[in-house]
């Protein structure tokens, strides 16, 4: 008889198990089809500064926005020093700012509106008052 209550005992904890199992797993798919179904949404990472770093913790790459009035991507070298820039101003002129390894600017490269020279009028031509007659 002691074996009999003992099987039973074993049976009714099987059977626990079975319906949390079958309970948590279908909370599971339920979770897992409602992921599947719902819209994809889009992730916006913001701020002020974006620094990316080498594999030894120096900063290469800046993109900044902080106190700044004109936002610009800046570019290191992995001695620390600046090698260039590249920006655009509130008129929507770009620029491109190359340093030497001393940090020395070496050259600007701009796109965008041109600015307005004056034309020169252009030189009136002397007309040729003399004819050749035959």
């Amino acid at each position: 008889m002691n074996s009999m209550q003992e099987l039973s005992a074993r049976l009714q904890q099987v059977e626990r198990s079975n319906r949390r199992m079958k309970l948590f797993g279908g909370l599971g798919l339920a979770l897992c089809l409602v992921g599947f179904a719902a819209p994809k949404v889009c992730d916006v990472v913001t701020g002020e500064r974006l620094v990316l770093h080498d594999e030894s913790g120096r900063t290469r790459v800046s993109i900044d926005a902080y106190r700044t009035s004109q936002p610009a991507v800046q570019f290191t070298s992995s001695t620390g020093k600046v090698v260039g820039t590249l920006a655009v101003n509130d008129d929507g002129i770009a620029s491109l700012t190359l340093f030497d390894a001393k940090g020395v600017k070496r050259g600007t490269y701009q796109w965008g509106k041109e600015p307005e020279t004056p034309t020169q009028p252009e030189p009136q031509r002397k007309t040729d008052t003399v004819s050749m007659a035959r």
